[in-house]
């Protein structure tokens, strides 16, 4: 993922101060060998971010804009 550090968004990400009461909301529910699912996940920040919480979590990461998709197709074919 490429983060712009002149971007609040992508600074605050990279401090753990994005949505982090969401975050910690969703990782106080998470139970060993449930699914995550990030609905719309854009970037990729919540997958991101709980992949890295809980390296053995299953993610399933959806995003329905062809746009966006095409972007992370080209910038990380490895991932899509």
């Amino acid at each position: 993922m490429h983060l712009d550090l002149a971007q609040n968004l992508d600074l605050e990400y990279t401090q753990g101060l994005y949505d982090k009461e969401e975050l910690d909301y969703l990782l106080s529910f998470y139970q060993k060998g449930s699914y995550f699912l990030d609905i719309g996940a854009n970037r990729g920040f919540y997958s991101l971010f709980f992949v890295k919480q809980r390296p053995n979590a299953r993610i399933l990461a959806f995003e329905p804009d062809p746009v966006q998709i095409l972007h992370d197709k080209m910038r990380y074919p490895e991932f899509v």
